[in-house]
């Protein structure tokens, strides 16, 4: 199982503390960072987590929890810190379930969108790279000195 600290995996274990999907918010250090888990997970104290619930589209309380600044709400000077009081304290209005479903599609398919760029983007990296080894291998094939 994925062990979650404020920003993101730090390890594994072999028994989980959340038995499902959730969502992982930094409360020490990286203050307010949020990372979605898809399996059982542990988080450690440095972290708040969400649970998966029928009441919420988990991909949506994500993207909502994102757009917070919860990460501007370091309330410790030494180690950055999100204090839970303060998160408490936040007023949000959560649409009906079939409309955070629907936004979430969105995010997801935009999700996918950027990730495909980002593969193409690797992809043509290596090409490039690739591409000028050939033509310093041809050059120094010629004779001539390679660059």
């Amino acid at each position: 199982m994925p062990v979650f600290g404020s920003n993101g995996v730090v390890g594994w274990h072999d028994a989980a503390v959340v038995d499902g999907s959730g969502i992982v918010v930094g409360r020490k250090g990286t203050v307010g960072s949020i990372v979605m888990s898809t399996s059982p997970f542990w988080p450690i104290d440095t972290t708040y987590f969400v649970v998966d619930a029928p009441h919420r589209d988990l991909r949506y309380t994500a993207a909502l929890l994102q757009t917070l600044g919860l990460d501007q709400r370091n309330s410790h000077s030494a180690v950055p810190g999100l204090s839970r009081e303060d998160a408490h304290h936040l007023t949000i209005e959560v649409p009906p379930l079939d409309e955070q479903r629907r936004i979430a599609d969105v995010l997801r398919a935009l999700d996918d969108r950027i990730d495909s760029v980002a593969r193409l983007e690797q992809l043509l990296g290596e090409v490039i790279v690739s591409e000028y080894r050939l033509a310093v291998e041809e050059r120094e094939g010629e004779g001539q000195q390679s660059l």
